[in-house]
């Protein structure tokens, strides 16, 4: 049993608060890295994390201005 390695990452554009919120979230699930998504396509992140040998993909999204939404 090996421990999951987690990467959190926004939408496109995020606003502060949803950075905020990122920040947040990576203090709660241990073993977590926030990376800035940049101009990267789900595909190509998720392809990232394959590489990288990641367990989980997070990906944080947000409806005017609030952060709402949790993919993972």
């Amino acid at each position: 049993v090996t421990d999951p390695k987690i990467i959190i990452t926004t939408s496109h554009s995020p606003s502060s608060r949803l950075k905020q919120f990122a920040k947040e979230i990576k203090l709660i699930f241990p073993n977590s890295q926030r990376i800035n998504r940049g101009n990267y396509q789900t595909k190509q992140l998720v392809e990232a994390c394959r590489s990288n040998e990641c367990t989980d993909l997070i990906i944080l999204h947000e409806t005017r201005g609030q952060p709402g939404l949790l993919f993972n």
